[in-house]
């Protein structure tokens, strides 16, 4: 039988992952922060707004933890932006909700490829949703490092 390393590219680990939290309650930022610092950098931004804003002046993320439900820009709103914009960055979501949202974000949710877990999130299903989004990113990047023949 194959081993887990034959049925996944290894993760490339030089440097430690970088996590935004886009989150616009500062205790779950904060928390998510606190809980994800032994393993990442993590850092935290109370709106998506800010985060678009570093996400266009070119800051790059491992993975990007995002609340679904925020207020001036939901991050289903965000989420959108970004794919058009930068298609890759929107690879790296992992979307956290505390439900009570619409029909219409619902049929979003189960549409979504994505992560999605439920606030707060059980810290085991954070980690795997995490290495789901840097496996496939580290998988992209192992097929665009193959030359064509």
């Amino acid at each position: 039988p194959p081993t887990p390393s034959a049925e996944r590219p290894a993760l490339p680990t030089p440097r430690r992952r970088r996590v935004l939290v886009v989150d616009d309650e500062p205790r779950v930022g904060e928390s998510l922060c606190r809980f994800l610092a032994r393993e990442m950098d993590a850092e935290s931004v109370g709106s998506a707004a800010e985060a678009l804003q570093r996400f266009r002046a070119g800051t790059v993320y491992d993975v990007v933890l995002c609340d679904l439900m925020m207020p001036e820009m939901t991050g289903q709103e965000l989420y959108a932006i970004v794919g058009a914009e930068l298609p890759e960055v929107a690879a790296r979501f992992v979307f956290l909700t505390g439900g009570a949202f619409t029909a219409r974000t619902q049929g979003w949710i189960k549409q979504l490829t994505q992560p999605c877990l439920e606030k707060p999130p059980d810290l085991d299903a954070l980690r795997e949703a995490i290495d789901e989004v840097m496996f496939a990113e580290a998988e992209v990047q192992a097929e665009s490092d193959v030359p064509n023949t």
